[in-house]
């Protein structure tokens, strides 16, 4: 966790002296200037600690240059593993050659009496000298920089990491500490990356590969790791890229996207939420920025960037599409990476365009990605170690209860007929009844088909109640047993569901993502319903994401497929997004217009929920058109018949719209 080269500029080094001076307990250190280590470098003065050791600038005798001499204190350096580990760091630096990437020259071995008047041997790193201050001084020093500042840092960083990534180095512990900021020579600043003694090379790349974790301990900085690494699974470049990530944010927010107050809680926070939207703290920020730094960001490896130069190209407003392969991951795994959650496409569709200021969906943050339960539960993850040396005792298993086969398939799938028909006309109790029955059937029986649909089924209703925990639940194993069946329609159905999670929690730029790869990949024609659905959650993106225009064509053309959709629900959302998006772009009359029609045709079909919703969105439409008693009525009238018929979810919506009062969404 410290920086092979976290050399302090002048004014900290006598900070750190003068704190000596004050009686503040430091670590003796091994040289004072002056003295001549190796019978080669000459002490020139003390820099800073580090975690490691001790950091000097040294007069390199032989080569007549100044240096950087790194210690290694002495119960480490007694271990042959950090020995190694050095060996390591020196093997990988030479590797690389690159103007953004720390020199590291050698090794060495100091015998002698040091500067405390005790013998011994000292181990240190000589390596480029830099002055300057570190990445992360800058930021604490003068909070969040301007894009025109932080830009060519992060190419000069991008450079450096795709350098390393080119012979097959990935860093592992990239962060704000360990980037040197220096004058150059033009005038402008140099950034530069240290410390690649966490680095390792990818797998069969290098034969230092092996061994890097010392004790079975995860190596890196809580705050800067990506998920796969806090569950000590295999690093790629992606982590880099995700590091990267982090660092950018720090950069434009002055803010870690996650902290907390322990590095165990940081590192659950990585694997368990998201950060919040860069813009929440630099309202200011250019939109392409903070789609860029939370596509670095995401959860899975395959939905960041592929390259760190990709990185710039996005900030410079180039289209970076996803690759060939992570294309082809993203369609068996997309809503994984997305988020592993539930929700019914009725109660999402209508929410989302207005918002009140402070708290819309895209300031709060984004939601929580999916975290595959398999790591977090074995007992050699790092996190079940962490847990077992608090002493906290392990998580039993649960086994599932043996049910016996009932009945059939038929009555099974009649089952989940009655209960999609009581969820429609707003019986949510029974609805849940009968999914329940037709859970234990298929599960008896062995049907993954049969059980999918049921976990869905009970999925949006535990949604419509709000019990979003367990909503997700049921989708994530609906979605998992789709893909085992392979059944190419209904893991896309899945998809586009959990991407209206994603939008209704505030993950519009996934969400999008999500759309227009579940649209590239459905043949047309072939799944019309799914076709139109696709469309209608991408114009929600596009709204969520201010882009009105783009969402008032996608939504047209969401009408024309819905027309030929024999699904009244599928028919009911296309006119619902049509008039939202009309309404973001000023057109009141027409959106209340086409809402009452909405609502009119969802009470002559018996959607209940659906009903609701319309009448939410014509009470926000109102209140947004200047008749703010109107809204205020409709909305205070739907929200308690939601709230008589269990749809908590509404209910809540309908609070929340109400309490917003005539500036919601302004």
């Amino acid at each position: 966790m410290e920086s092979a080269t976290e050399v302090l500029p002048e004014s900290s080094a006598e900070r750190g002296d003068r704190a000596e001076d004050d009686g503040s307990t430091r670590p003796t250190r091994s040289f004072m200037p002056g003295d001549r280590v190796a019978g080669r470098y000459r002490i020139v003065r003390f820099l800073g600690h580090g975690g490691m050791g001790e950091v000097y600038e040294a007069e390199d005798h032989e080569l007549r240059g100044h240096v950087a001499l790194k210690t290694v204190r002495g119960a480490l350096a007694e271990d042959p593993r950090v020995i190694d580990r050095f060996k390591r760091e020196i093997h990988l630096a030479r590797r690389v050659t690159h103007p953004n990437i720390c020199r590291v020259f050698d090794i060495g071995h100091h015998r002698g009496i040091g500067a405390g008047g005790g013998t011994g041997d000292v181990t240190f790193l000589t390596m480029e000298l830099l002055d300057g201050e570190t990445l992360s001084d800058r930021i604490d020093r003068r909070g969040r920089l301007p894009t025109t500042e932080a830009l060519p840092i992060i190419r000069q960083m991008a450079a450096g990491l795709a350098a390393a990534h080119e012979e097959g180095i990935v860093h592992r512990d990239f962060k704000a500490g360990n980037v040197m900021l220096v004058s150059a020579q033009d005038g402008g600043t140099r950034a530069i990356i240290t410390d690649f003694g966490l680095a390792r090379g990818l797998a069969g790349s290098d034969r230092f590969a092996s061994g890097v974790s010392l004790a079975g301990h995860i190596l890196g900085t809580p705050g800067y790791m990506s998920p796969e690494q806090v569950r000590g699974e295999t690093v790629g470049p992606a982590t880099d890229i995700y590091a990267l990530g982090v660092v950018m944010y720090e950069m434009v927010t002055g803010k870690l996207p996650f902290e907390a107050s322990t590095p165990f809680a940081v590192g659950v926070k990585h694997l368990t939420e998201i950060p919040p939207a860069p813009r929440t703290f630099a309202p200011d920020l250019d939109l392409t920025w903070e789609r860029v730094i939370l596509r670095c960001l995401g959860r899975c490896p395959a939905d960041r960037f592929v390259r760190a130069t990709d990185v710039v190209k996005a900030l410079d407003g180039d289209a970076v599409p996803q690759q060939g392969a992570v294309r082809s991951m993203l369609r068996r795994r997309l809503a994984a990476c997305i988020l592993a959650s539930a929700l019914v496409l009725g109660s999402l569709l209508a929410f989302g365009v207005f918002h009140q200021p402070g708290s819309s969906q895209t300031e709060r943050g984004l939601p929580a990605q999916p975290v595959p339960p398999s790591p977090l539960d074995s007992h050699s993850s790092p996190i079940r170690a962490v847990e077992e040396e608090r002493g906290a005792a392990p998580t039993p298993k649960i086994d599932a209860p043996q049910v016996p086969a009932q009945g059939d398939l038929r009555a099974a799938g009649r089952l989940c007929e009655v209960a999609t028909a009581a969820h429609a006309r707003g019986d949510l109790a029974g609805s849940k009844g009968k999914f329940d029955e037709a859970l234990l059937i298929f599960t008896g029986l062995g049907d993954k088909n049969g059980e999918a649909t049921a976990l869905a089924g009970l999925g949006d209703v535990l949604l419509d109640e709000a019990d979003i925990a367990g909503a997700r639940l049921n989708h994530e194993k609906a979605l998992a047993l789709r893909e085992t069946v392979g059944d190419r329609d209904a893991v896309a159905a899945s998809q586009l569901a959990l991407a209206l999670l994603a939008l209704e929690e505030g993950r519009a730029v996934l969400a999008e993502s999500a759309a227009r790869e579940v649209a590239t990949y459905l043949k047309p024609g072939r799944a019309l319903d799914l076709e139109a659905l696709a469309q209608i959650v991408l114009a929600r993106s596009l709204l969520e994401l201010n882009r009105h225009e783009e969402a008032d064509t996608v939504a047209k053309k969401a009408m024309e497929m819905a027309q030929e959709s024999r699904s009244i629900e599928v028919r009911l959302r296309a006119a619902i997004v049509r008039a939202r998006v009309q309404a973001a772009l000023g057109n009141y009359d027409g959106a209340v217009q086409g809402l009452q029609s909405a609502r009119e045709e969802a009470s002559k079909a018996g959607q209940v929920g659906i009903g609701l919703e319309a009448d939410v969105v014509i009470g926000q439409t109102e209140l947004l058109s200047g008749r703010p008693v109107a809204g205020r009525m409709r909305i205070a009238s739907v929200g308690a018949r939601a709230r008589q018929l269990g749809y908590a979810l509404i209910a809540q919506k309908a609070a929340a719209a109400q309490a917003a009062g005539p500036q919601f969404g302004r």
